[in-house]
This record gives C-alpha cells, sequence and structure tokens, in this order.
C-alpha cells in the first residue's frame, strides 16, 4: 500500500477498488442500525426502557463525536498521511468490536446492568473508532480523484457497492441469525467487510491536500458550517431521510415477529422485497 503517487489521474482499478472499500465499511454499519435494537432488547432481553436511553444517549454522542473526529482528521499528520493512518490502523478494532457486539456473554434477565453496561462500550467505542475510519474515507474521495468526471464515474461505483451492503446489511441478518445464531451473523459480516476493505485499501493513496490553519479554531468551523445556506436544506432532507429508513428498517423485525406473528427470520424475505 503506497501512500502517495504522481499527481494525475487514477486508473480503472484504483476508482473500483476504492468503491469496493464502500461494501467494507457500510455492512457493519446496516447491520448496526437495523438489528442491534432488536438483539439486545428482544434476544437478549435487556429492559427496553434501558435500551431505550442507552440509544438516546448514544445518538448524542455520535452527533458530538463527528464534527470533532471531522476536525482532528483535517489536522493529523503522520509519514503515513492524514487519512490513510485511520483506514490501516483503525479498521481492524472496529470490526472486532463490531463482531463483539453480537457475541454478549450476559442475559438481560439475569444480568440487566452487565449486559447494559457491555453494549454501552461496545456501541461507544464501535462509533467512535467507526467514525475516525469512515471519515477518513470520504474525506480521500477528493483528495484522490482531482477531475469532475473522476469523481462522478467513481460515485456511481460507491452506489453500486452501497446497494450490495444495503441489501445485505438490512435484509440478511434475521435469516442468518435464525438459521445459525446472532453471534455467528456478527463473525460473518466482520469477516465479509474486513476483507472487502483491506482489498480496497490496496489502491488508496494521498495527493496532499491544503494545509489547514491552525488559527481556524473548530468553533468558527462548527459556526461556519451551520450559516452555510446551502449546506442547512441539504441536512435537513438527510434527516429526514436517515429517521424515516432507520425507523422502517429497525422496526421491520418487530412487526414482523409481534404484528404479524412470523418468524424474526421471515423479516429477510420483506426487506429483500
Amino acid at each position: 500500500m503506497a501512500a502517495t503517487t504522481p499527481q494525475g489521474t487514477t486508473t480503472n482499478g484504483q476508482r473500483w477498488l476504492y468503491a469496493l472499500t464502500m461494501l467494507g465499511l457500510q455492512i457493519p454499519v446496516q447491520v448496526f442500525n437495523v438489528s442491534l435494537l432488536f438483539f439486545y432488547t428482544d434476544v437478549k432481553r435487556l429492559p427496553p426502557q434501558w435500551t431505550a436511553t442507552a440509544l438516546t444517549l448514544y445518538a448524542i454522542y455520535n452527533a458530538v463525536n463527528n464534527p470533532l473526529i471531522g476536525y482532528l482528521s483535517d489536522r493529523t499528520s503522520t509519514r503515513w498521511g492524514r487519512r490513510l493512518p485511520y483506514l490501516w490502523f483503525g479498521t481492524v478494532p472496529w470490526i472486532v468490536i463490531f463482531a463483539l457486539l453480537w457475541l454478549a456473554p450476559f442475559n438481560g434477565n439475569e444480568q440487566p446492568i452487565a449486559l447494559l453496561i457491555y453494549m454501552v462500550i461496545g456501541i461507544v467505542l464501535y462509533d467512535g473508532i467507526g467514525t475516525a475510519v469512515n471519515t477518513a474515507y470520504y474525506s480521500l474521495m477528493p483528495e484522490m480523484f482531482a477531475t469532475y468526471h473522476e469523481r462522478t464515474d467513481v460515485a456511481v461505483r460507491m452506489n453500486i457497492f452501497l446497494t450490495v451492503a444495503l441489501l445485505a446489511g438490512v435484509a440478511l441478518p434475521p435469516m442468518i441469525a435464525e438459521r445459525l445464531s446472532w453471534g455467528t451473523m456478527g463473525l460473518i459480516f466482520a469477516v465479509v467487510a474486513l476483507i472487502a476493505t483491506y482489498a480496497g485499501y490496496r489502491g488508496m493513496f494521498e495527493r496532499g491536500g491544503p494545509s489547514v490553519s491552525e488559527d481556524f479554531s473548530f468553533f468558527t468551523a462548527f459556526k461556519a458550517t451551520f450559516v452555510n445556506r446551502s449546506f442547512l436544506p441539504m441536512t435537513v432532507a438527510q434527516t429526514m431521510r436517515f429517521v424515516t429508513t432507520n425507523a422502517l428498517s429497525t422496526g421491520m423485525i418487530f412487526y414482523v415477529k409481534y404484528s404479524l406473528g412470523a418468524d424474526a427470520g421471515q423479516t429477510t424475505i420483506i426487506l429483500a422485497t
């Protein structure tokens, strides 16, 4: 994996490899978003009120750490670059923590506090490291692909792998968990994600982005973001989209099991269609 490359256009292979990483990064995200609530409340029997409180606090934590980690990423300086270290050294811990979330050794009926602590520590580490990895990945796109043609071309390829990740990460977990186990499901997706990400990293490099002024503080950057009139409508639209899609996909497993009276594994058929 080379950290630098001469200025110029990227190759077809580099674009495919960059896009392939989208598959590896999005599979854990989709599985986490769709199945975690069901796993801890229905399978592990953590009291729903506790789970809801923990996930609400997690949402606040997630909203805060995103801009902070983005700010830190812009100011990272190492011999490997400022983005690549997060990808190379952050992916394995992130994927391992993702897998451990589905291997919880506690039961909510007998050890609810231990299970809650396990879940909270897991999602805090998962989200913090995952944010750093994903931020580095998306930040590399404008740095690697200098022309409009390159960016639109790689964006199409990224969407192909994103669609595959959505289908796999949203629809398959209930079926795999029912036939094998939730822990096995987590391990399977962890291995797939790890292979896809590190295969994709082979095509990544840094050109060396513009230097960031140290006088441009975090709060100045935060304020500049939210006075940008072009940014705010997109943020509102994206927020509404995520709330709607996540509520639908997360609640579908509960709906299938408790409203339709079917096995949770049949959620796969519904979501796949």
